[in-house]
């Protein structure tokens, strides 16, 4: 996937009713590239309206802002284990992330979506992220900074 398809795949949506999430350990090297990647999506014109949140590893912490947006969709960002080369992104579906691990971490996002939804209808999105390595204390990888960036340059 590139940018151009990541945004027709939101088109649906004003950008001033989304809320981009990332999640992630920054002390784990690749972990962290839901940071990354949401500083280069909130330098794109299409989603300067968008509303952006990293969460780390603490998504529950920031329920309240993601309601107070009243928000049409929720994007969840994250390094996920799919079992594809480094660097890879792709929208992941609700089957996926039922029937694997969908991040890194032992939290799930869907429970924190079913909260959201309990309070608010609203359309959740999982965008995954291949990681290349996911040591502690290396930084994000030459080859996901890489990745992303082809991602927005595309």
């Amino acid at each position: 996937m590139n940018f151009s398809e990541f945004k027709k795949s939101l088109s649906r949506f004003k950008p001033s009713e989304i809320v981009f999430v990332g999640l992630g350990n920054e002390l784990r090297s690749d972990d962290g590239i839901a940071r990354l990647f949401l500083e280069k999506l909130a330098q794109q014109p299409d989603f300067e309206s968008a509303h952006f949140i990293f969460a780390g590893r603490t998504p529950e912490n920031y329920l309240g802002d993601i309601l107070r947006v009243r928000p049409a969709a929720v994007v969840i960002i994250d390094a996920v284990l799919m079992n594809a080369p480094p660097g890879t992104i792709r929208w992941i579906n609700d089957e996926q992330i039922i029937n694997t691990s969908f991040s890194t971490h032992s939290y799930s996002p869907r429970l924190v979506v079913q909260y959201l939804n309990l309070q608010q209808n609203l359309s959740a999105l999982y965008l995954g992220i291949e990681p290349f390595l996911l040591a502690v204390g290396n930084g994000i990888s030459p080859q996901l900074q890489s990745a992303v960036a082809n991602f927005f340059e595309a």
